[in-house]
């Protein structure tokens, strides 16, 4: 089996997505890639520029979740809304599992660049950034996880996200016989965002989120671009000028 394998997601950042698919075949020539996109634009082109490709342009699950706020998530059209982001995304992920037979898998977006070999310690779960510690903020989602076995998430920031491929699918199974799709959507209000999602899914499994010194978050921590780091997150240099969902460069 080979170490690593690439989920990839995007919207309609055709440039930027090209970029960073170019970056990390630079390190990894032979690497799988499986790429969703949820925007209008065709991206399948790209299966005759980059090898190992697979494209799989999918419907717009996102766009309903942005309006969604702590006020108002609990709404029967919100939670909805939710619970298909959250099943999609999973549902996604074993698609991607199922194509790269890694051992590792990464979750990429247009705006990650792998730009150095990556290093994985044998043993590890997920890797992520840690960015983000609120306890109040999560008690709620933390209450949900203690009641089915896991353990508590102290903090997490799971993008992008580095996970044991084995390990997502087993937490995933937990998540599925148990039936926690609701509850967790109920848990907290943005339970779509893949960074809290993959912490939660592996907290269900006892491993918690371990924090990768090899991420840079280039708009926070722009002191550490020149370090050599070899993942960095937060490049927008290629993104479209234009209004969007996700407000980049407007």
């Amino acid at each position: 089996m080979n170490k690593l394998g690439v989920f990839f997601t995007c919207y309609d950042e055709l440039e930027a997505t090209r970029y960073s698919l170019s970056c990390i075949k630079n390190v990894y020539p032979d690497i799988k890639t499986y790429l969703v996109t949820e925007g209008n634009l065709d991206f399948t082109f790209l299966e005759r520029e980059v090898s190992h490709l697979k494209v799989n342009p999918v419907a717009d699950t996102m766009s309903p979740v942005f309006p969604i706020t702590i006020h108002n998530y609990l709404t029967p059209s919100n939670q909805a809304a939710l619970r298909i982001a959250v099943s999609t995304i999973i549902q996604r992920l074993k698609q991607a599992i199922e194509y790269h037979q890694c051992e590792y898998t990464i979750m990429l977006d247009p705006d990650a660049i792998v730009r150095g070999p990556l290093t994985i310690k044998e043993g590890v779960g997920l890797l992520g950034c840690r960015i983000n510690s609120d306890p109040p903020l999560f008690r709620k989602l933390n209450n949900m996880l203690l009641a089915n076995g896991g353990i508590e998430l102290t903090a997490w920031g799971a993008t992008p996200a580095i996970f044991r491929s084995e390990d997502f699918l087993r937490a995933t199974k937990i998540f599925e016989e148990k039936d926690l799709l609701s509850t967790y959507c109920q848990s907290f209000y943005w339970a779509f965002a893949h960074d809290v999602l993959l912490p939660t899914l592996f907290s269900l499994i006892g491993r918690e989120e371990e924090f990768n010194p090899e991420l840079v978050q280039c708009q926070t921590q722009p002191e550490r671009v020149a370090s050599g780091a070899p993942l960095l997150h937060q490049v927008r240099t290629y993104y479209p000028k234009r209004k969007s969902k996700y407000k980049a460069n407007e």
